[in-house]
């Protein structure tokens, strides 16, 4: 919640920027733009939630004990849903800045009466309780992000899907994918079950996504940043393939 709270303010500050790109019908930084924020915004959020999505069981249980292990299943489809979120982080400034806000909020709000419809038939109904509150949100939040809050950004961005897939879906979503696989794959052959345990394990998840990040997801640009930085700290690291 932190690190989404910082994100909204920092996105704040891109306001200015993306309205004068929009004015000036400046296409090519626009879609330069948008598609590196919702990349930046997602490997961002992922980093920290990866380990606890893979981790969820026994941080509840270390944290609260075993008689509240139901809510790991809950934590863990809220999570599902966050790497879709990210994608269309940049989406909220970019509707203020091209002045479309109308079909913003009203997808919004549409997405929103279809969730508590179904989340009251699941949680009612069926009685699902807060898995099924959890998992009305995944299926419609996630159906609208990608039927219509992703042609909706790429459409006001001037980006085809092909390159929202290529620049924000695979870059942006490979380090979390080797990251989990990796987590979960550690987690079958040790178990943790102490704190310690669980913060070591949780390290090796956040170091697998940044190598994984470093070596196949950074532009040119972006990895000479990064080389900066680690001459910066006297180390030279190993060069990946320039995607």
């Amino acid at each position: 919640m932190q690190i989404q709270a910082m994100i909204s303010l920092s996105l704040g500050t891109l306001l200015p920027a993306l309205t004068a790109m929009y004015a000036q019908k400046d296409w090519e930084r626009l879609r330069a733009s948008y598609l590196r924020g919702c990349r930046y915004i997602l490997w961002l959020t992922m980093l920290v939630s990866c380990p606890v999505f893979v981790y969820a069981p026994e941080l509840i249980r270390l944290f609260v004990g075993d008689l509240y292990q139901g809510a790991a299943p809950v934590m863990r489809m809220r999570l599902l849903l966050l790497p879709l979120m990210q994608t269309i982080g940049l989406l909220s400034p970019l509707t203020n800045a091209t002045a479309q806000l109308r079909e913003f909020c009203l997808a919004t709000f549409v997405s929103q009466v279809i969730r508590l419809g179904v989340a009251i038939y699941l949680v009612k109904v069926l009685k699902m309780g807060a898995f099924g509150a959890a998992l009305s949100m995944l299926l419609v939040v996630g159906f609208a992000i990608a039927l219509v809050f992703w042609p909706l950004g790429l459409r006001m961005a001037h980006v085809t899907f092909g390159q929202f897939a290529r620049e924000v879906l695979a870059r942006g979503l490979l380090p979390m994918a080797v990251a989990v696989g990796g987590g979960f794959l550690v987690r079958g052959m040790v178990l943790p079950s102490s704190w310690l345990g669980l913060a070591a394990q949780g390290l090796f998840c956040c170091l697998l996504y940044i190598i994984t990040l470093g070596l196949f997801c950074l532009d040119r640009n972006e990895r000479g940043l990064g080389l900066r930085f680690w001459k910066w700290l006297g180390v030279t690291p190993a060069l990946g393939p320039t995607p």
